[in-house]
């Protein structure tokens, strides 16, 4: 099957303010570009207020005042859009569209990790149908390699996509002087050098994992005549923020499903808290608490796994990445700074059993009604660590085993109801006598080999064939290597099985099922369908001590919302809203007209959402 794209009001909006920027900038080709490889350019410095006016303009349609607005060396613009609404779809189109409307033809898109960048290049080849009808026959090529990136003719349209762990460091082939033809590449010594030289329109993807001085150093070399950020989560303050699409619009809108939670079982959380770091040792302490919950310490170095040194099978993905003088950093996302604690939980005997129940109960409850809508259901369970899947030889290990024996039961239960549609129980059948066709893994450190590596490519490549009921898959177990990028739109349940780390927060977490689903027509259901709110909902397992996932998600939303759901008094006077002394007033007249609620005397609590507050205020 083929998912059928579409672009949406709200994609269209980004585009616009994107192009906007570029309004009456004319670009020139470079002078020395012999071979026609580089992109045509604009003077900065020359054009600084015209571009400094377009952005301010494009802020205030917009109705956004959060973050500096400014250019100094470089160009930078930021753009806020919610997990799930189509970034990608919106950073590709804009290549497309600077490509026809300024004839820009060299774009680079740096992502923070490898599943992110097979994401982007499989999005890159699914949507290239839908754009070459939208942009009169354009073609994007995409590109891996930087020589062939950097040699590719400036008619062209291309794009390269990077790590960024394949450019911030002295040793990387691009930032090596290996270049000897270098007529070729403008005079350049260095992949760098050349990639300066051409002057690339740089695209960053979630740019929050890009904030080390290294990167940002490696980054200006680009010498990107634009840098535009696209991401879900700003972990610094916004920079020419142009356009904002928040978690509480995203939500409000129906441009995302609705999240239901379901906490069980016992779990008890323990603690980890970094009290010396060496650098020049490569050595650091840890505290931890043991199962007996009594604080005990250990030493790691790089490359240490802290669960092979604790006994905790809990710990078993926290594998030392690096130590510095102030922070030690593990290759599971998480970074202890000196004297900070870290929860960890431990599940008590027979919780991941109660959990995977669970999971395996909420899939089939809605399994038939979406099996009759075209819809194929599937279930993603994050676990600890790559060991309780998959064993050394990658045969199915102990939890593997325990989710077939579950699957299986709740399977010929389901089989044994009389009312059962026939095209549903013969879909079900075709796997009953092998279970594991059912399950696959993708785990960064998996041994792609054989059926594996077949899996892999399935989840990560053929997003498509996913989606289609004569693939068997539909439980994917993976770590937190899926944080980011990869996610797929029939994601209906999400099962915790690994702890969370407090520098991810719960809306990444569970981002990789927020996207709207698709029928097997390829068709998105959206809010006019019928049967948005049946189809559209997440279902998350959470253990017992996350008990409050929905108030956490509730808050976040509210704290990255850029409009402000609670504020005070003080607030209002400060910005010069109501004179000191006056907010009382206004905040019972706002109560008496129920837009929110006061929550003590200083305090005001909006209630409505944005559509609600609109609606009220017209009347």
């Amino acid at each position: 099957m083929k998912i059928k794209f579409k672009r949406l009001d709200y994609q269209e909006k980004c585009l616009n303010q994107i192009l906007g920027v570029f309004k009456g900038i004319d670009l020139r080709e470079p002078e020395n570009d012999i071979q026609r490889i580089a992109n045509p350019v604009f003077e900065i410095e020359a054009l600084k207020d015209v571009l400094l006016e377009n952005i301010e303009d494009l802020r205030s349609d917009q109705k956004i005042t959060q973050g500096s607005v400014g250019i100094e060396e470089s160009l930078n613009c930021d753009i806020l859009m919610e997990t799930g609404t189509g970034k990608t779809f919106c950073f590709l189109e804009c290549v497309y569209a600077l490509h026809k409307n300024y004839h820009l033809s060299k774009f680079i898109v740096l992502v923070p990790s490898n599943a992110i960048k097979l994401g982007v290049l499989k999005s890159v080849e699914i949507t290239r149908e839908f754009f070459k009808s939208e942009y009169s026959n354009t073609h994007l090529e995409s590109y891996e390699d930087a020589e062939r990136f950097i040699l590719a003719s400036n008619h062209k349209c291309c794009v390269l996509v990077m790590t960024f762990s394949a450019f911030n460091k002295e040793k990387n082939t691009i930032n090596q002087s290996c270049l000897e033809n270098t007529n070729l590449f403008n005079g350049a010594k260095s992949y760098m050098q050349a990639l300066a030289s051409i002057r690339p329109i740089v695209i960053m993807d979630e740019p929050h994992r890009f904030l080390g001085d290294k990167t940002k150093k490696y980054l200006e070399q680009l010498n990107a005549l634009i840098t535009l950020r696209f991401g879900a989560t700003f972990k610094d303050d916004y920079h020419n923020l142009i356009y904002a699409l928040d978690s509480k619009k995203a939500f409000d809108n129906g441009l995302v499903k609705s999240i239901s939670v379901a906490s069980v079982g016992e779990s008890d959380e323990y603690f980890l808290e970094l009290k010396e770091a060496n650098k020049k040792q490569n050595e650091a302490t840890i505290n931890y608490t043991n199962l007996e919950n009594k604080t005990q310490s250990v030493k790691v170095k790089t490359h240490d796994n802290l669960g092979a040194l604790t006994h905790i099978s809990a710990l078993e993905d926290y594998i030392v990445e690096n130590i510095t003088k102030t922070e030690i950093r593990f290759l599971n996302g998480v970074n202890l700074l000196l004297d900070q604690k870290e929860p960890f939980f431990y599940f008590v005997e027979g919780e991941q059993e109660v959990m995977l129940k669970e999971a395996i109960k909420s899939h089939f409850e809605r399994e038939e009604g979406l099996f009759k809508k075209g819809i194929k259901a599937l279930c993603m369970v994050f676990i600890n660590g790559v060991n309780s899947y998959l064993s050394e030889n990658e045969q199915p290990a102990k939890l593997a085993l325990l989710f077939e024996k579950l699957y299986q039961q709740k399977l010929e239960e389901v089989l044994k109801k009389d009312d059962l549609d026939e095209n549903y129980r013969a879909y079900l059948e075709r796997t009953r006598e092998d279970i594991k066709r059912v399950h696959g893994g993708y785990f960064a450190k998996s041994k792609k080999e054989s059926d594996e590596a077949q899996v892999i490519a399935l989840i990560l490549k053929e997003k498509e064939k996913l989606l289609s009921f004569d693939s068997d898959l539909r439980f994917i177990f993976s770590q937190w290597a899926l944080q980011e990028g990869w996610d797929n739109p029939n994601v209906m349940t999400i099962c915790k099985l690994a702890p969370s780390h407090s520098n991810i927060t719960k809306l990444q977490q569970i981002g990789r099922g927020l996207r709207l689903a698709v029928n097997d027509k390829g068709e998105r259901i959206t809010k006019e369908h019928a049967d948005f709110d049946f189809v559209n909902e997440l279902v998350v397992i959470v253990p017992q001590v996350e008990g409050d996932f929905v108030g956490a998600i509730q808050q976040e939303i509210s704290e990255h919302s850029l409009i402000k759901q609670a504020f005070s008094g003080g607030e209002l006077e400060k910005s010069g809203m109501v004179k000191k002394g006056y907010y009382g007033p206004l905040f019972e007249k706002l109560e008496s007209l129920g837009f929110g609620e006061r929550t003590g005397d200083e305090n005001f609590k909006l209630t409505l959402n944005q559509n609600e507050f609109l609606k009220k205020r017209r009347n």
